[in-house]
């Protein structure tokens, strides 16, 4: 019983610990990176895609500022590995946004996302 209670327990943990919001890591002068990793059960690409961009927007709206994506990994969950999104972005100042326009745009799973052209 005390096995079993202790497997549920460690599953439960598991659970929650890849539902904590993504960290938000400085990899540059105005560049960062969100890591998302998913359990291999319940998580999805498309869950931790949305969970990275959430995290990356609230990051540049905490400076006043706009999420610009600028790159983007996805590895599908795997044997043993939940799915993996990181999410390259800077974050850009409002005065300095391109017209509408000339933005590219893509749909993401709870928004459009904005994409800079260089």
């Amino acid at each position: 019983m005390k096995r079993i209670f202790g497997c549920l327990l460690l599953a439960l943990l598991t659970a929650c610990a890849s539902n904590m919001p993504a960290p938000v890591s400085k990899v540059g002068n105005d560049r960062y990176s969100v890591d998302r990793q998913g359990n291999a059960v319940t998580g999805s690409v498309s869950q931790m895609k949305a969970d990275a961009f959430l995290a990356a927007r609230k990051h540049c709206a905490s400076m006043g500022k706009f999420l610009q994506a600028t790159g983007e990994k996805t590895e599908p969950a795997s044997l043993g590995r939940g799915p993996q999104v990181k999410l390259e972005f800077t974050c850009i100042d409002p005065h300095h946004r391109q017209p509408a326009a000339s933005r590219q745009t893509e749909q993401a799973p709870d928004g459009v996302i904005e994409l800079g052209t260089h």
